[in-house]
């Protein structure tokens, strides 16, 4: 939720993308969550909790939290406090969901996948047809790939179940985030 060609992407690509082959059934797309630092992993453990397997919620949640990325990044406790708010919850709901080590530990497992098996980099990262492309011309390429090439389209971070071969780590690739969820990092 830090990476500003993520949002970028989230902001100017997806709705066309979502308009022209999702919602037409042309293309699956699954989003994968793969925070680059402590603000970001919480900010994914967040949208986890409001969208609580319901995928439009949490694709809401992800576009709130791209849009106040700014904010998210300077204010971290407050905007996700303020997101929360906006999608139903209280503040107690927010800083439970925050130290749910559970919640932080598949973040870890999925991205661990990422970086293990998918060989993801950098963020954003697409998979299209199998083939990776990742960074910002990936995101500007997107919105021109042909129909009979977008049948699957995924983007490095999310699944709402657990990852075939993941397991917990302490440690997230690439940056290392320690492995305490992320809320008590933030207050401290």
């Amino acid at each position: 939720m830090s990476c500003p060609h993520c949002a970028a992407f989230g902001q100017n690509v997806f709705p066309m993308l979502r308009s022209k082959y999702i919602d037409t059934g042309k293309v699956r797309f699954v989003f994968r969550e793969f925070p680059l630092d402590i603000k970001a992993a919480a900010a994914s453990i967040l949208a986890r909790c409001i969208g609580n397997g319901d995928s439009e919620k949490y694709l809401s949640a992800v576009e709130t939290m791209f849009k106040l990325q700014d904010r998210l990044m300077a204010q971290t406790k407050d905007t996700l406090i303020y997101v929360g708010k906006q999608h139903g919850m209280s503040e107690q709901d927010v800083e439970t969901c925050e130290k749910d080590q559970a919640q932080f530990d598949k973040l870890t497992a999925d991205q661990q996948y990422a970086v293990r098996e998918l060989k993801v980099t950098s963020t954003p990262t697409f998979f299209l047809n199998g083939v990776t492309a990742a960074g910002l011309d990936a995101v500007r390429g997107v919105g021109r790939t042909d129909q009979a090439a977008a049948e699957e389209v995924a983007v490095a971070g999310r699944r709402s179940s657990p990852l075939p071969g993941a397991a917990a780590s302490p440690m997230m690739a690439p940056t290392n985030i320690l492995g305490r969820a992320p809320w008590s990092r933030l207050c401290a």
